[in-house]
């Protein structure tokens, strides 16, 4: 039972490194699409796009 409290916290870091790493791929997304400097049918796409891999990622 000792060893209960330390696998929650590894469980829990693993869901924050997840986290983390979608915040990371989602601020990365939308530098690339802002700099891209394409335009606007291109920069509604593009958020789109990245929002669905985002959830994709979100979820798996």
């Amino acid at each position: 039972m000792a060893n209960s409290p330390v696998k929650e916290c590894e469980v829990s870091m693993l869901d924050i490194r997840h986290v983390v790493a979608i915040v990371l791929f989602l601020i990365n997304g939308l530098w690339k699409i802002i700099r891209s400097g394409c335009d606007y049918r291109t920069l509604e796409e593009q958020p789109q796009v990245l929002s669905q891999q985002v959830t994709t990622r979100l979820f798996v």
